[in-house]
């Protein structure tokens, strides 16, 4: 098993609607992830999954998202180990330690 991190892309579910998230986390439980959690409403989720391409997680996830959800939403893998990665190459480290919440990173599927 891996631990992955999915984030959801520009998730807009239009005016009355919301993501519980309790539901988002069922319907990664549904696919099989274990370990689920997610962060407070941020639609952000860690889970764990047996090693593989992140390319078809993404899918996996996006298709159960529309079923569940009905509305399409990108949705943004990288494992656990890629994301500490990316958070210790921050180049503005003493900004970060200052005002972390001036600071963010801009995941893409392609750079």
């Amino acid at each position: 098993m891996q631990t992955y991190v999915a984030l959801l892309y520009s998730i807009g579910l239009g005016e009355g609607r919301r993501l519980v998230m309790s539901d988002f986390k069922t319907m990664a439980e549904g696919l099989g992830f274990n370990n689920v959690r997610t962060l407070v409403s941020t639609g952000n989720m860690v889970f764990e999954a047996r090693a593989g391409e992140v390319s078809k997680l993404e899918q996996r996830l996006e298709k159960a998202f529309e079923k569940t959800f009905g509305r399409h939403v990108d949705i943004i893998v990288r494992g656990a180990e890629d994301w500490l990665k990316l958070a210790a190459s921050n180049p503005f480290p003493a900004e970060s330690a200052e005002a972390g919440d001036q600071v963010a990173i801009r995941v893409m599927r392609q750079p």
